[in-house]
């Protein structure tokens, strides 16, 4: 049998761990309908202004909550679909990278990872600290935003402010330090914009790992495993080591799948991809900046930079005047994140030393 070609036992065998680990930490993988249906409740009660935002999307009602809503409800389900949609547009259905399905790990690390099962079945992984960061920080760099319909519902201070108290949560394990601020956005163009961008960035993660598989990085010989729980030797998940050149290579992989995505889902258009992975190399470049530096000997990424650096030089030629200016934009904006390195630092700090 081929490796990984059974997505039903991989995906079983994720959802065990999940379900193992939200019953040892508390920490659910998704949340419930209902909570998330309470969130929205005033934006979703307002059916003159909801008729408009379907028209004005091409959608009904039930579209728009799959698009919108149902990434929050149900992260993991939603993750197969985008993998799905990955393969479906890059004709890869007869690839033994179609078989292996994806998923998310309720952790909150920054992390996204080709994992191996103990029956020897292979998982993309994205962990839910990956898909939560990255909608805070796409979504306070939109709420910095004035737009023919609205005012920013954010100055730059308190978007700033809101990534570095995330950027410590991630960085700590502690959730609750970044949970219950969130941007609400009526914009359909903010919203549509928000939707566009985190998709995109999420199908060039998840390209990024299935060119491992295309790419044949993926040997048996090297994994390391980690558990997920420190000392609960009942959660082991074994990752792929790859080297630095393979990361470099897997980057340029998921780019290309990431294009040919977004050429099928948005009628030619690919320019939002570019920012997309900017977004994810300056998201990358945060979480370096709080974690402890490793021997070179463990280092298996390229730094954040120069990832960029090499994606710059092969595609930036591609870019149009329109994405150059909105990486700019996002580039400023992430400069002021940047401003707050010091602050960040002292807040971890100031944790450890009350035992935190």
């Amino acid at each position: 049998m081929r490796t990984g070609a059974d997505p039903d036992a991989a995906l079983a065998y994720l959802r065990r761990y999940q379900e193992i680990y939200a019953s040892v930490t508390g920490m659910r993988h998704e949340h419930p309908e209902q909570e998330i249906t309470d969130k929205f409740e005033d934006l979703l009660k307002d059916k003159d202004f909801m008729t408009k935002v379907y028209a004005k999307e091409g959608l009904n009602e039930e579209e728009f909550k799959r698009k919108y809503l149902l990434p929050f409800i149900k992260e993991g389900d939603y993750v197969g679909y985008l993998a799905s949609q990955l393969i479906l547009h890059n004709k890869l259905k007869d690839h033994a990278s179609a078989s292996v399905p994806a998923g998310v790990l309720p952790t909150n690390d920054f992390n996204a990872a080709a994992i191996r099962t103990d029956t020897g079945l292979r998982v993309v992984v994205l962990n839910t600290g990956i898909v939560a960061y990255m909608s805070q920080v796409i979504n306070s760099f939109l709420a910095t935003f004035t737009t023919p319909l609205s005012q920013p519902l954010w100055s730059p201070q308190d978007a700033h402010l809101n990534i570095v108290q995330w950027s410590v949560a991630i960085a700590t394990g502690n959730a609750s330090l970044g949970i219950g601020k969130a941007p609400s956005f009526k914009d359909p163009q903010l919203m549509q914009a928000s939707g566009n961008l985190g998709d995109t960035a999420r199908i060039f993660i998840l390209g990024h790992e299935y060119g491992h598989f295309i790419l044949g990085h993926l040997d048996d010989a090297h994994v390391k495993v980690k558990q997920l729980i420190p000392g609960l030797h009942s959660l082991p998940v074994a990752y792929f080591v790859k080297q630095p050149e393979q990361e470099y290579a897997a980057d340029e992989k998921g780019v290309e799948l990431c294009l040919e995505w977004c050429k099928a889902t948005h009628g030619g258009q690919y320019q939002v991809v570019f920012l997309a992975v900017v977004l994810t190399y300056h998201l990358l470049r945060l979480i370096e900046i709080f974690t402890p530096a490793k021997p070179p000997d463990e280092l298996t990424h390229p730094g954040a930079s120069l990832r960029r650096k090499r994606f710059e030089d092969r595609y930036a030629s591609m870019f149009d005047a329109q994405i150059k200016y909105e990486i700019g934009a996002l580039d400023k904006f992430m400069d002021g994140v940047y401003g707050n390195v010091e602050a960040v630092k002292g807040l971890l700090q100031e944790g450890d030393g009350k035992g935190e």
